[in-house]
């Protein structure tokens, strides 16, 4: 059976405010997935191009549903603090995270990421991630199409304060396996 690869590039909104541990650094974003709506694919990577130089470490908190029955977005409060019921995850269907770490070694709760300081910039890797995701076009979400479904993720900030210069200051490259 012949595998397909594929990457998709994608550029959060990041709080350009300094941003405390256990904050939200980046509110929900779509990631699409380049499959039909119910179909899966395997992350195999994460790749984030650090154009500032600031990363540190941060989840990436994955789920299926852009909102929830009330109409409110995931995790959306950028700067502060994550704070979202059991009862609203729950409805946006969570379906995993991807721990990042900006040092080789990696930190007990964190996957070891590969990283390359260079110098005013980074890219940190994390490789062999093997997470399921299943895509669903969400009725809540005016970008969707009917033909590709997505999955949302947000990103929080598990490392020191952080502020960026810029909202792009991060880009992120997930690389995907399709499942059959």
């Amino acid at each position: 059976m012949a595998r397909k690869f594929h990457s998709v590039r994608v550029v959060p909104i990041c709080a350009t405010t300094a941003v405390a541990t256990n904050s939200v650094l980046s509110p929900t974003c779509q990631l699409p997935t380049g499959v039909r709506n119910g179909q899966s694919v395997l992350l195999k990577s994460v790749a984030v191009y650090d154009r500032e130089d600031k990363f540190q470490k941060m989840d990436i908190v994955f789920y299926r549903r852009m909102r929830d029955s009330l109409g409110a977005s995931g995790i959306t409060a950028i700067g502060a603090a994550v704070n979202i019921t059991d009862s609203n995850l729950w409805q946006l269907e969570p379906i995993g995270n991807v721990s990042l770490n900006n040092d080789a070694t990696g930190v007990v709760g964190y996957g070891s990421s590969e990283t390359s300081d260079l110098v005013n910039t980074k890219v940190v890797t994390r490789t062999n991630i093997n997470l399921i995701l299943q895509s669903h076009v969400d009725e809540a979400d005016e970008e969707s199409t009917t033909s590709e479904g997505n999955i949302y993720f947000a990103l929080i900030n598990r490392g020191s304060s952080i502020g960026l210069t810029h909202q792009t200051g991060f880009v992120f490259q997930f690389g995907f396996q399709t499942i059959y």
